[in-house]
């Protein structure tokens, strides 16, 4: 659970709050804490988690983090 769904819950939640504008100026990881208490669960290391929720959110859904702290988001073209 916490290798796949997890980092992808994350991912959805923090595409879904960027494009509805309701991302505050909290850095990357307040964000995915906000994310575990929403589904109620507790991860020891969310530092080894970061890069698969990085990777889902460039390949699944287009997302570039351009800074973690205050997290910002841009669209990538490249992709």
């Amino acid at each position: 659970m916490v290798s796949f769904i997890i980092p992808e819950a994350v991912a959805f939640y923090l595409k879904d709050c960027f494009y509805k504008g309701c991302l505050c100026d909290s850095p990357l990881y307040n964000h995915i804490n906000s994310t575990f208490d929403m589904l109620c669960c507790y991860q020891e290391s969310i530092d080894d988690m970061i890069p698969k929720i990085k990777e889902i959110l460039l390949i699944k859904y287009n997302l570039k983090i351009k800074n973690d702290n205050p997290l910002i988001f841009e669209k990538n073209n490249k992709h």
